[in-house]
């Protein structure tokens, strides 16, 4: 299996899925659902706690640009493969932080090492995989992401962490798997040659590169639409859980189970829509009939109480797996493709994880100033309507680049 052959692309999607799986979805999430033990055990406040999670998204913010240059120019061998070695040992570390203060830093560091993976794994599937392709394998991968996310928050805090001993052992479980995981990828994963050759020269300064991507009116508006959706998701998934109970009379269990059922259809979602986009042969139609749908599900979700907020979580999550058609779209752009690929999706991953920042602001101050019943309903508008929906609408702002057009 060399690496020109058409076999080698589908060890390239296992390891794309493998680390979207394990290095960021469980090693990422597993957090949240263990510091109820952590405060058990250490004696850490909870603010102390969110806020070394908040740090998190705030290192993306800082090392996704970095990371997709490094990776544009040296390929993904190399980056990808030691950013998620670096991402397993500073994760093990999480396990072995003495204070508060250390675990934050240490979980910034954290997100600023995973980062240099994450931001690299479309690109590697548009190296090997052709346009009619794009669609399905980026769904794959978003849904490897979206079943390890969803397993930590099941499993991290009540089956693995008492399987293994303790939080930090959790950890350090964790973070064996993403070292191993990133060794392999050095051995097995190579950079196509033309991809190498484009790499290395000739050599084009950062500064051009980050202000021609920057001016080019389909990343900008690329940008704008992951910032409406991660931050919907982030500010819906956020509070929905507290808010359900009190503003639409779920109990807690139900509460959390609306949001649980939104993300595993999410990932049952991304199996199949980007998929159609393949087929079809388009992006933007497809996109947008899901995101509108999606994003209406998110508003009446929010409306609606138990039994009819069930029909409408289920809708929210499954037309929401249209959400990895955004990651083709560069790769399919002639003055972008996989050779500067890598540094826009960081673009447009910073632009989600700011979102992921500003829209749970904005909720936590719309419950704080409203009763709970109509603080549901502008949660959502502002997650479901003005984020989910809207997208649906600006990506038509973005020129089509699916397999029809290529085949033209």
């Amino acid at each position: 299996m060399t690496e020109q052959g058409s076999g080698y692309r589908w060890w390239i999607l296992t390891m794309v899925c493998l680390a979207m799986f394990f290095v960021i979805g469980l090693s990422w999430m597993s957090m949240p659902v263990l510091f109820g033990e952590i405060i058990a055990k250490n004696g850490w406040p909870l603010p102390s706690l969110l806020f070394a999670w908040g740090m998190i998204p705030l290192a993306i913010v800082f090392v996704n640009i970095p990371a997709g240059i490094l990776g544009d120019k040296f390929g993904i061998r190399w980056i990808a493969g030691l950013g998620m070695i670096a991402a397993g040992i500073i994760g093990a570390a999480r396990g072995m932080s003495t204070s508060v203060a250390m675990f934050q830093i240490v979980m910034f560091l954290f997100g600023a090492s995973f980062s240099f993976a994450f931001i690299l794994m479309p690109k590697a599937l548009a190296m090997y995989f052709p346009p009619q392709d794009l669609g399905k394998v980026n769904g794959f991968s978003q849904g490897a992401y979206g079943t390890g996310a969803a397993l930590a928050l099941m499993l991290s805090g009540t089956v693995i962490s008492p399987a293994v001993g303790g939080w930090e052992n959790t950890c350090y479980l964790l973070g064996i798997i993403s070292i191993i995981l990133g060794v392999l990828w050095l051995i097995t994963v190579k950079d196509k040659p033309a991809e190498a050759a484009a790499a290395a020269g000739p050599p084009v300064s950062v500064t051009a590169i980050l202000l021609g991507l920057l001016k080019n009116p389909m990343i900008q508006m690329l940008c704008l639409i992951y910032f409406l959706f991660l931050g919907g998701w982030i500010g819906a998934s956020g509070a929905y859980p507290a808010l359900g109970v009190k503003g639409r009379g779920l109990s807690p269990a139900a509460a959390n189970n609306v949001v649980s059922i939104a993300l595993w259809l999410y990932v049952v979602g991304t199996f199949i829509i980007p998929g159609i986009s393949d087929r079809v042969g388009l992006r933007r139609a497809v996109y947008s009939i899901g995101l509108l749908i999606s994003g209406l599900g998110m508003f009446l979700t929010f409306l609606f109480p138990a039994p009819q907020v069930w029909i409408w979580a289920c809708m929210w999550g499954i037309t929401a797996g249209a959400i990895p058609i955004i990651f083709v779209i560069p790769f399919e752009m002639k003055e972008v493709g996989p050779a500067l690929g890598g540094t826009a999706m960081a673009l447009i991953f910073v632009a989600g994880n700011l979102g992921g920042f500003i829209f749970p602001a904005l909720t936590a101050y719309i419950a704080k100033t409203m009763d709970p019943a109509p603080a549901m309903l502008w949660i959502g508008v502002l997650c479901g309507l003005i984020g989910y929906a809207l997208t649906g609408l600006l990506v038509w702002g973005v020129r089509e680049t699916g397999p029809k057009v290529q085949a033209q």
